[in-house]
């Protein structure tokens, strides 16, 4: 499941993932960050990863695309996930983008919001 949640007034999206994610999961969620984008005209991210189920080959696909197209306009995201792999990912990813991308532990959630406060601040 992934799931969405919007800080009113800001720039900063949040969005859990929980088990499977399904396209129309996926596609609700991207038009939610798009109608931020929109709006503030780039966005921060938290990215909470608690269970990482099946994903149709449509979505991976669809999350590159998205991700080529859109990465200038992700300021800071925060990866909160206990995973090594996750971890490792975020450290390959970090010089490959303009955007601050950290990972925080599954304990660390509230840090992980705080930082992103900060960047509006």
């Amino acid at each position: 499941m992934l799931t969405y949640r919007s800080i009113p007034s800001s720039n900063i999206v949040e969005f859990t993932i929980d088990g499977d994610v399904s396209r129309q999961d996926f596609d609700d969620v991207i038009a939610e960050i798009n109608s931020k984008i929109e709006d503030f005209g780039s966005v921060d991210v938290l990215e909470e990863i608690r269970d990482i189920g099946k994903m149709p080959p449509s979505v991976v696909w669809a999350d590159l695309r998205w991700a080529a197209g859109h990465m200038r306009k992700v300021g800071r995201a925060a990866v909160v996930c206990d995973k090594a792999w996750v971890e490792r990912m975020v450290d390959v990813m970090q010089p490959l983008t303009k955007a601050d991308i950290r990972h925080f532990d599954s304990d660390e959630l509230d840090e992980a919001r705080a930082w992103l406060v900060d960047a509006i601040d």
